[in-house]
């Protein structure tokens, strides 16, 4: 799967997930924050597809959120990997995990 098509599968992912929120943390503010950050690293200049990445799922296990934001984070990694997204055992996501764990 190219990166175009990798990002498009994120931003459906994030939709299912926020499209309905109401907290303000809706799909929107999701998107938002894509094009924002990718300007940023354009700018920079930074990784532009790890940067819209990010932003998209920036939300993802936030315990303000989600009722269980381990499972959700867990999931989110199940997907990435899912789009050939390698997650699970970097030195990111251990960093991700551990902040919602503690």
């Amino acid at each position: 799967m190219d990166k175009k098509k990798q990002l498009q599968a994120i931003e459906e992912y994030v939709y299912k997930h926020f499209h309905d929120d109401s907290t303000g943390h809706d799909y929107f503010h999701m998107k938002r924050v894509t094009r924002i950050a990718k300007e940023i690293a354009i700018k920079e200049p930074a990784d532009i597809f790890i940067t819209e990445s990010a932003a998209w799922i920036h939300d993802i296990g936030d315990p303000k959120l989600f009722s269980n934001p381990v499972r959700a984070i867990e999931d989110m990694c199940s997907f990435l990997e899912s789009i050939n997204i390698p997650w699970r055992n970097t030195r990111y996501s251990s960093s991700y995990q551990r902040g919602f764990v503690q």
